[in-house]
């Protein structure tokens, strides 16, 4: 006789849970599979989730948007994940990052200046704020920057 798995009446079925979407959503991005990811990230972002794994699936959904080219969609879905845990330097990183590929690079700065507040040693971080510097012409700080990282 076989054996049948049934969900209780209510309960999400096993590819609609918020760690099989998250698994899927993952797995899509490590594959470059970016719109795929974003279909799962959007799912996965409409349930209902604990604080920590809220800004942890917005953050990989901002990263989603990013790896599309959707700045805007990337953007806010970072910042999603920064009113729930706005101390955290990878999301603030991953942002600086959107904000450099947007051509916002005062935007990207401040970012980068947050996570490294959060990180100092966040390797990074120290790069992408070099980066943003150099978009605005600042090579001297940008130079000292690049010093910084280096001797790390």
């Amino acid at each position: 006789m076989a054996a049948t798995t049934a969900s209780a009446p209510g309960s999400p079925s096993s590819a609609t849970r918020p760690v099989t979407l998250y698994a899927q959503m993952r797995l899509a991005h490590l594959r470059g599979s970016f719109a795929q990811a974003a279909a799962f990230g959007e799912r996965l972002t409409s349930t209902e989730t604990p604080e920590d794994d809220a800004a942890r699936n917005a953050n990989l959904l901002g990263l989603a948007y990013d790896g599309l080219g959707d700045h805007d969609r990337a953007r806010q879905a970072f910042q999603a994940s920064l009113r729930t845990a706005p101390r955290a330097p990878a999301v603030l990183m991953n942002l600086g990052f959107t904000e450099l590929k947007a051509g916002r690079p005062e935007d990207a700065e401040k970012r980068f200046s947050e996570a490294l507040f959060l990180s100092p040693t966040l390797a990074p971080a120290l790069d992408g704020l070099a980066q943003s510097l150099e978009q605005q012409s600042k090579t001297s700080r940008a130079a000292a920057v690049r010093a910084i990282h280096q001797s790390r």
